[in-house]
């Protein structure tokens, strides 16, 4: 037993699969351009085929259905920049006084904090200035929010063009392209296999996708309604930036977080009681969502283990940035469908539930 592990046909094995797990690392960094828009379009083809589908059997053609329902899409995500360039961009014109604004503050603190120390352990001050070391600590003048926007637009628009293209080819072909994987699988019990997967996948991502952009919209709009009792400027603004950065579980809303903090002192910068409120309020919805609205709703079945959503999270962020954040969970929960489908990766699968 000890030669089986252990013995040279066990380490090349180790070796050649380590090989290969890096080479797929590898052409997943490189191929980035290519594979997030064919990624992302599968994605959504998910979501929407269904619809499609109900309008093919209004008699409306597959390609004619298709064609509306990305009209609609992108009707409806136009509409949702066009309301939010106005405010997104008086926001980004004003962060560079709010973040000199929150250095003042953070050089303030930091001399109280100094002058605390000298005073209780009664000794000479260092010989740098307080303000000084406090301002090399908090120097934010190197940031430049608008400036990594502007920087990402034009591979954005091209990546989305190739997304909408290959999307609205993946909801007009319909059944077909699955239809003819099943052709040309060797064996009935092949050709089952993989009709059952590819309907297990569609039916668990469609309705994972689904539910979750409902939640992450409740929870927009009830952070912007929060946010307008509270007075926050631009209350739409925030309640959308709360849903997007919700669809990244535990990063995003930690972000969200910092933002309201940024965004609440620079808004009330009277008091530092107030300017924390927009924060803490939106914890209290942020946790109210998490450990009672989300469980109920998505049950057991289309939970995942917090260690491998934390995990995915960490790795295609790193692999892909922002979108593979965002990508991360559907991802995962994709590979766990495919390993609950396949024998000698269903220990995987397992180890992958909630």
């Amino acid at each position: 037993m000890g030669k089986w592990f252990f013995g040279p046909r066990a380490i090349s094995a180790v070796a050649i699969t380590g090989v290969f797990l890096l080479g797929c690392i590898g052409f997943l960094y490189l191929a980035k351009p290519f594979l997030m828009p064919v990624v992302l379009a599968f994605l959504l083809s998910f979501v929407l085929r269904p619809v499609v589908r109900a309008l093919n059997r209004l008699r409306l053609p597959q390609q004619v259905g298709a064609a509306l329902v990305i009209a609609i899409f992108i009707g409806l995500g136009t509409l949702g920049v066009l309301l939010l360039k106005q405010p997104a961009s008086a926001w980004l014109e004003k962060a560079p006084e709010s973040l000199e604004m929150l250095r003042d503050k953070a050089n303030d603190a930091a001399r109280r904090l100094d002058a605390f120390i000298h005073l209780a352990h009664r000794y000479n001050p260092p010989a740098e200035d307080p303000a000084t070391h406090a301002n090399n600590l908090f120097d934010f003048r190197s940031l430049s929010v608008a400036g990594n926007v502007v920087s990402y637009t034009t591979s954005f628009l091209a990546g989305a063009f190739e997304m909408i293209v290959l999307l609205f080819f993946l909801l007009a072909a319909g059944d077909a392209l699955l239809e003819k994987l099943v052709r040309v699988m060797p064996r009935v019990s092949d050709k089952e296999e993989t009709l059952n997967l590819s309907q297990d996948m569609e039916r668990t991502i469609s309705t994972y996708l689904f539910t979750i952009t409902l939640i992450n919209t409740a929870v927009g709009l009830f952070v912007s309604i929060a946010m307008a009792l509270l007075g926050m400027p631009n209350p739409l603004l925030w309640g959308t930036v709360a849903g997007l950065l919700n669809f990244i579980p535990y990063f995003g809303p930690f972000m969200m977080t910092m933002v309201l903090v940024l965004a609440g002192l620079s808004s009330f910068e009277d008091s530092t009681t107030r300017g924390l409120l927009p924060a803490l309020v939106y914890l209290g919805l942020h946790a109210v969502e998490t450990n009672v609205i989300t469980p109920e709703i998505l049950g057991r079945r289309l939970t995942l283990s917090p260690v491998a959503i934390f995990v995915s999270i960490m790795f295609w962020t790193w692999l892909w940035g922002v979108p593979g954040a965002l990508l991360s969970v559907p991802l995962l929960m994709t590979f766990k469908i495919v390993c609950d489908h396949v024998k000698p990766l269903a220990p995987i699968g397992e180890f992958l539930n909630g």
